[in-house]
Formats: C-alpha cells, sequence, structure tokens
C-alpha cells in the first residue's frame, strides 16, 4: 500500500510542476509589454519616407500584431488618397527637370533581399530620381539596384502606385555609376 500513495504522490507532485509551468508561462505571456509603434512612424512608412532599420522593425511588428497591422494599412490607405487628391500621384515636390525616356532596364530588389531581377521601364529621369514602370509592386524603402544603359543606379524606392496592370515607383538615386564597357 505504501508504494502506491508514493507512486500516486510523485504523480501529483508532476501534476502540479506542470501547471506551476503553465501559470509562469501564461503570465509571461499576459503582463509582457508589447511596444507598438507611434502613430507618426506609420504615416512616414506608408508616405515612404521611413526606411532602414525602423521600416523593417515596423513591418515585422505589424506582420505579429493585428492592430499594428490595420493602423499600418489605414495609414496606407491615407497616403494613398493624399497621392491621389494632389494630382502629382506622389508627395514629392519636383523641384528638377525630367528627361522622359522609355528605355530598357533591370531591377534587382536588394533590401529586403529577393534575388529576383526584373525588366522595367524608365520612364523619366532628374538628377536626384527616376520614376520606373515595373510589372510588379515594389514596398516604398526597398533598396534597389538598376542597371540602364551605361549605369548602375542604387537608389530607394519612394513610392509605387498602380498604373494598369503595372506599377509606377518612383526612387529617389543614392548613386549613380558610370560602367566602362571593355
Amino acid at each position: 500500500m505504501g508504494k502506491l500513495f508514493a507512486s500516486c504522490g510523485s504523480h501529483q507532485t508532476a501534476a502540479q510542476d506542470i501547471v506551476a509551468k503553465w501559470a509562469s508561462i501564461l503570465s509571461d505571456i499576459f503582463t509582457r509589454k508589447v511596444v507598438h509603434p507611434p502613430d507618426e512612424d506609420l504615416e512616414l512608412l506608408a508616405l515612404g519616407r521611413l526606411s532602414g532599420t525602423g521600416a523593417e522593425a515596423i513591418r515585422a511588428h505589424a506582420t505579429d500584431c493585428s492592430a499594428c497591422a490595420l493602423r499600418l494599412a489605414e495609414a496606407r490607405q491615407f497616403a494613398d488618397d493624399l497621392f491621389r487628391l494632389s494630382g502629382a500621384g506622389h508627395l514629392e515636390a519636383r523641384g528638377e527637370n525630367r528627361i522622359s525616356t522609355k528605355a530598357a532596364a533591370l531591377l534587382r530588389i536588394l533590401d529586403p533581399w529577393c534575388g529576383a531581377t526584373l525588366g522595367v521601364r524608365v520612364l523619366n529621369v532628374s538628377r536626384t530620381g527616376m520614376c520606373l514602370l515595373a510589372p510588379g509592386v515594389l514596398e516604398s524603402g526597398a533598396q534597389i539596384e538598376v542597371l540602364f544603359k551605361d549605369m548602375v543606379v542604387l537608389g530607394e524606392v519612394r513610392y509605387c502606385n498602380r498604373a494598369g496592370d503595372k506599377f509606377k515607383i518612383g526612387v529617389w538615386l543614392r548613386s549613380v555609376d558610370h560602367v566602362k564597357h571593355l
């Protein structure tokens, strides 16, 4: 008989340990403080004015947090409405002349890295920016490389708007290097 009660006692202790462990886990889940991005940062991301680590952190958080995913979607909708109302299609002030073209180019997405190379059209170019026509959507803040004529252009996507079955992509130029042919 003593062995039976001893055996029951060890099972009872094991069950108490499991309950205590789960209570601790649940307590951690419910008491953990989650830091949500401020509205201003969501708006900057939606407008294409936030990039790098800050943008990546917000995107990652919005993937796991449905409330912030909704807030980001609302900020993007507001930015889209603002773009349409501005009549320009985007918020960049064009202080420079643009040179129109319809030249073919290749685009590689560097960050976030996906390894894809897309065939695009360069619609216009200025000293600090270019507008591309692409077959797919690119997220604001994406770092890209464009191979255009004899140039390698590094830039950041500032906006991406639907244009029929394609997308117009505004790019802020970070650097332009000329390639010398051998």
